[in-house]
């Protein structure tokens, strides 16, 4: 990838409850991988349960309507690329780093493929005194802002100095599976609703009716006097 690319991607964002995401990973087959790391040289993806632990204690500590603190819980903080068939992700850079193999994941593929990943809200007030809701802050910045989880998955590459994409990348596998996610989430879930001021705002993110539930003792939802519609 040239220093010079970025990409343009599409996102669907999710509070959903640890048996919902069990349930969705489980039941599609869809498998877990890091790829923004060195992995032992005998790795080939990564179990469920090392993504549902992490999630189901993040869940649990929100819905108790706790505080989350960086220096505390990072180790729940877990992203990974989802995929529907391990075989497109190649592994090589064979390194030795302290006294034991790795290998690093293709860069290329990391770039398009379908990336699972928590996400946090942020409060924003703008300068005529309205709030608005904030989806793209950091969970290394907001960790107390925790509620669900995100899949985003690269559309298209550009460089920036060129203004047209160069490459659209929709007609990939690793597209289609972003799609099969997305669709899979929309069937069981409704756009959430939140009121901010007199105001109610769709704040673009899914949830079912038991998410919402647990969703309106979050810390991000009541320290911020926000009502779930």
């Amino acid at each position: 990838m040239s220093i010079s690319e970025c990409f343009a991607y599409e996102t669907i964002y999710w509070i959903a409850t640890p048996d919902e995401l069990e349930a969705l990973l489980s039941r599609e087959k869809i498998h877990l991988l890091t790829v923004n790391a060195h992995v032992p040289i005998d790795y080939t993806e990564s179990p469920l349960s090392e993504a549902l632990e992490p999630y189901r204690n993040l869940y649990s500590l929100v819905s108790a309507g706790e505080r989350l603190d960086w220096d505390q819980h990072w180790p729940l903080f877990r992203s990974y690329n989802a995929t529907q068939d391990i075989s497109r992700c190649v592994f090589g850079k064979e390194h030795t780093y302290q006294g034991r193999r790795y290998k690093m994941a293709d860069l290329d593929y990391h770039e398009r493929c379908v990336n699972m990943e928590p996400f946090v809200l942020y409060k924003e007030i703008k300068k005529d005194g309205n709030i608005s809701i904030v989806k793209c802050a950091s969970y290394l910045q907001f960790p107390e802002n925790f509620v669900g989880i995100k899949f985003y998955c690269a559309t298209k590459r550009y460089t920036w100095d060129v203004p047209e994409p160069v490459t659209s990348l929709k007609d990939f596998p690793e597209y289609r599976a972003f799609q099969f996610i997305k669709s899979c989430i929309q069937a069981i879930t409704k756009p959430l609703k939140i009121q901010v001021g007199e105001k109610a705002v769709n704040t673009g993110i899914r949830v079912s009716e038991a998410a919402k539930q647990d969703a309106r003792s979050f810390y991000f939802f009541s320290h911020n006097g926000f009502s779930i519609l």
